[in-house]
Parts: C-alpha cells; structure tokens; sequence
C-alpha cells in the first residue's frame, strides 16, 4: 500500500516536473516568435518609408489652351506700311493698312539731329479717338519715339491717313534721311505679332 502511495506521488512530480518544462519552452517559443515578429515589422516599417521618400512627388498640371484665330505665320494678314510725305518745314507719316484693321502704332523714326531742330510732333487725322502713349523727341540722338492706341470697347480701324506730321527748322545746305527704326510696330488686336509690312525713307529738308 506504501509503494502504491509511492508511485503515485512519483507519476504526480513526472508529470508536474513534464509541465513545468514544456511551458518553459512555449514560452521560449513567443519570446522568439515575438522578438522575429518585432524585427519584421521594424523592417517593413524602414522599408516603406524609404519608399516613401525616394518617391518623386506626382503633379497633375492643367493647361488651358487657346487658339489663335489669326495665326502670325501667315503672310497674308501682314499687309501695312508707312510712308512719309514732306511740305514746307514739315513731314508726315502716312499709313496704309491693306486688309488689315489696326488698334495701335508705336513709330520710332531716326534723323540727324545737327540738320533738323525745333523737332515737335503732332497727331494727325487718322486716329480720331483714343489714347497718346508716347511723345517724345530726343533732341540730342535724333530719335522721335511715338506711340497711339484706340481706347477699350473701340472698333479697329482700317484704311489709309496720317499719324502725325513732324515740324522741324532745316540748318541751312544741309539734308537728312528720316527712317523708321526696325522697332516700329503696328498692332492689330488678335495678332501678337505686328502687322507692319513695308516702310519707306524720305531725304529733307
């Protein structure tokens, strides 16, 4: 009967003694499962955010496109000039527009200032309305710099005129071209380029 009681105690401690380690090796295991799962997530978390960073940023750029109904490549839709007209102590500068409806001229006219001085300018008869830009006379380089445009809301206008007449005094036996400069321009709205096609050159006085 004490062997029997023997036993038992015996069977009971094996299998307490078989318990104790193996939930010593379960929890061996989640300390390493738990420890690989920390190391996983730490990389996934580096890896992402290196992505992240190299990652070039995507715009999305919207541009809104017009089209313009009188393209400037087009020879056709270039058909002004200017030209000059002299009388007495005076010179006008004359305009010719062909098929084109203009808004505005900026003329840039070079003389030689010791033959002409007293150099003024006026506006002429072809604008009736609108605005004077520019007036300008450089006495000392002989450059008349002048510019014209019609108000807002104004309707283009079309056809032949003078711009403006130009009154100088003439140094006596002496004479001079007036020509316009490459920057003169004539505007024509709907056109960014300008519409200015010919220019002409007059000797005075």
């Amino acid at each position: 009967m004490e062997e029997v009681k023997m036993n038992k105690q015996t069977f009971n401690e094996m299998v307490q003694t078989r318990w104790m380690t193996l939930r010593e090796k379960i929890q061996k295991h989640w300390m390493i499962l738990s420890v690989v799962a920390g190391i996983v997530l730490a990389c996934i978390l580096i890896a992402f955010q290196l992505l992240r960073n190299n990652a070039s940023p995507i715009s999305y750029t919207r541009t809104a496109t017009r089209t313009n109904p009188y393209p400037t490549t087009d020879p056709s839709l270039i058909t002004s000039s200017l030209s000059f007209t002299k009388y007495q102590n005076a010179v006008n500068v004359n305009i010719d527009t062909g098929s084109d409806s203009i808004s505005g001229v900026q003329l840039k006219i070079a003389y030689d200032p010791k033959v002409l001085t007293n150099v003024k300018v006026v506006p002429g008869s072809f604008f009736p309305n609108g605005t004077v830009l520019q007036n300008d006379v450089d006495a000392q380089n002989g450059i008349i710099n002048y510019a014209f445009a019609i108000n807002p809301g104004m309707k283009q206008l079309k056809g032949k005129g003078q711009i403006i007449s130009i009154s100088y005094i003439a140094v006596p036996q002496t004479a001079t071209d007036m020509v316009f400069m490459p920057n003169t321009k004539i505007t024509s709205e709907g056109i960014t380029a300008s519409v200015l096609k010919n220019t002409a050159t007059i000797t005075v006085p």
